[in-house]
């Protein structure tokens, strides 16, 4: 499995990219996967979505430990409920050491638990997204208005993971990528009137042309839009590409 990632600030964010992301081992031929998007307009946006990241590195490594010690048996939906229980229990464990309130703990979240092995994977998103399985595209949006995980910090965890309807399973994965709403960003700020819908940003990042015997990376992926057809990304992008 090859795995490629690009994270930049947008050329509308002045200061900081509140888009953030991760990849870790969770097992021999398992990996954790996920991306973030601050929102804009909580408290230093930044924050939320870099210390989900720091979290969910913590996490990983617990889990790839207990499997080092006892290789686990669990299925992919299971490991991923766990993990974000974990998250869920780490957030409320800095809410309260910090004293922090939900408006500095907004981030959307699109995170997923892969087999390599297998093929397959269990993703789940928490506010907007997307997520590209294959030729399959799941857009995940909620008129600007997300569902944070923040806002949910004081219900029974089991509670509001039950209450989630955002779901993908995959199996006979050929290509996986998970994206912030980044990717609905891209604007040609040369010709005002030439736009192109997002499902051609998206195709476009799903691109399995090689180059050298490897995949094009995801970065000059992302550059060429802007050299060919002048669309830049105006809002941060995050996006985790995996191609077995």
């Amino acid at each position: 499995m090859h795995i490629d990632t690009v994270l930049q600030r947008g050329y509308f964010h002045a200061k900081h990219c509140e888009d953030a992301l991760v990849t870790e081992s969770l097992a021999n031929d398992r990996r954790l996967l996920a991306v973030m998007d601050g929102c804009s307009m909580g408290k230093e946006a930044v924050f939320a979505s870099l210390l989900i990241v720091k979290l969910l590195r913590k996490i990983a490594k617990e889990e790839r430990y207990k499997d080092f010690v006892q290789p686990s048996t669990t299925t992919l939906k299971e490991q991923l409920k766990t993990v974000l229980k974990e998250l869920f229990l780490g957030l409320n464990d800095m809410k309260r050491m910090l004293d922090l309130d939900k408006y500095e703990l907004l981030s959307t979240l699109v995170i997923g638990v892969v087999c390599e092995k297998q093929q397959e994977a269990e993703v789940l998103v928490v506010g907007d997204g997307v997520v590209c399985v294959n030729t399959d595209v799941y857009d995940f949006e909620q008129d600007n208005a997300p569902d944070y995980l923040g806002y949910h910090l004081d219900e029974p965890f089991d509670t509001w993971y039950a209450a989630q309807q955002q779901r993908v399973s995959c199996n006979q994965l050929e290509q996986l990528l998970l994206a912030t709403d980044g990717v609905h960003a891209f604007k040609n700020l040369r010709e005002p009137a030439d736009q192109e819908n997002s499902d051609t940003v998206i195709a476009a990042l799903c691109a399995t042309d090689r180059m050298e015997g490897s995949f094009i990376k995801l970065a000059r992926l992302v550059n060429n839009l802007e050299k060919a057809n002048a669309w830049k990304a105006t809002d941060d992008l995050a996006v985790i590409r995996c191609d077995f």
